[in-house]
């Protein structure tokens, strides 16, 4: 059986690093903060119009987490 991969070779990262050099060993995260959607997917069944609310995304946790991470030097992971 063949295996193939979920994004294709031209899709971004799904993951997305900020602040790697933060003065913290801590650091934040934010899931669920992106609407896009792996072209191998589709939309899920989701008509457009329904992924732009809160089932398909977190609207502004985005936004949220690189100010959190700006203002305590943490790094973050945001996917």
């Amino acid at each position: 059986m063949a295996v193939s991969a979920l994004l294709e070779i031209d899709e971004p990262d799904p993951v997305t690093l900020e602040n790697e050099t933060g003065s913290s060993s801590f650091f934040l995260t934010c899931d669920h903060a992106g609407r896009a959607f792996p072209r191998r997917l589709g939309t899920l069944g989701l008509p457009e119009h329904e992924t732009w609310r809160h089932i398909a995304w977190d609207i502004g946790i985005g936004e949220v987490g690189s100010e959190l991470s700006r203002l305590l030097d943490r790094t973050l992971t945001i996917f």
